[in-house]
C-alpha cells in the first residue's frame, strides 16, 4: 500500500484509545509498505499539561485510515505499564524563574501545604516585557486550559498577571501560563 498516512501518539488513563485521550503528536507523510513488512517512526514530543499520575501512551497508525488495509486492527500498541508523570512544582514564597516564548504553555503543579487549607493564595506573574500579553489559568485536581480552568488572570493584554485562590481547599491545584509579545 502507498499514500499520505497521519501516525499519532495519545496519552491516556487506560490502554484502549477513546475520544478523551490527548493527542501530544504526529507524524505526517507518504508511505510506501509492502504487505507484511513495517515501517519505523520516532517522535520526541512533550507531554502538555496533565495532572500528576499514571498514564499510558498509545502509538496510532494510519489514524485517518488513508491506507487501505484488510486488517486495522493491528494499527494501535499501548505502553505495556504505566507511566508516571509529574509536573514541575511551584512552591509557595519561592521565586521561580522562566523563559516563556510565545505561544509557549508552562504548567506547574502548586505544592500548597496542609497548613494553608482555608487560607487565602495570591499567584503574581511578573513579565519583563511592557509588550506582553501573559495569561495565567488555574485548575482544581485537574490541569488547566485556556477552556476549562477554575481561575484565570484578570488582567488582559499585560504582562504582569495576578490569580487568587479564595480558600485553599484539600487537593491538588495547576497552574498554566501562557503568552506572546506583541511587539516581536
Amino acid at each position: 500500500a502507498n499514500g499520505p498516512m497521519t501516525d499519532g501518539l495519545y496519552i491516556s488513563q487506560d490502554p484502549v484509545l477513546d475520544n478523551a485521550d490527548l493527542l501530544i503528536g504526529q507524524f505526517m507523510g507518504n508511505v510506501n509498505i509492502i504487505p507484511g513488512t513495517s515501517v519505523n517512526r520516532q517522535l520526541n514530543v512533550e507531554i502538555p499539561g496533565v495532572a500528576d499520575g499514571q498514564y499510558y501512551l498509545i502509538a496510532v497508525a494510519d489514524v485517518k485510515n488513508n491506507i487501505n488495509e484488510t486488517n486495522d486492527t493491528n494499527n494501535s500498541l499501548a505502553t505495556p505499564q504505566l507511566i508516571q508523570i509529574q509536573m514541575q512544582p511551584l512552591y509557595v514564597d519561592y521565586l521561580q524563574l522562566d523563559t516563556l516564548s510565545n505561544g509557549e504553555f508552562i504548567y506547574y503543579k502548586l505544592e500548597l501545604d496542609d497548613t494553608l487549607l482555608g487560607e487565602t493564595v495570591l499567584i503574581t506573574l511578573l513579565g519583563d516585557s511592557l509588550n506582553g500579553n501573559n495569561e495565567m489559568f488555574v485548575g482544581f485536581n485537574r490541569a488547566p486550559s485556556r477552556i476549562v480552568y477554575d481561575r484565570r488572570s484578570p488582567y488582559n493584554f499585560e504582562g504582569n498577571q495576578e490569580v487568587v485562590i479564595p480558600q485553599v481547599m484539600p487537593g491538588n491545584y495547576y497552574l498554566m501560563v501562557t503568552g506572546n509579545t506583541t511587539s516581536s
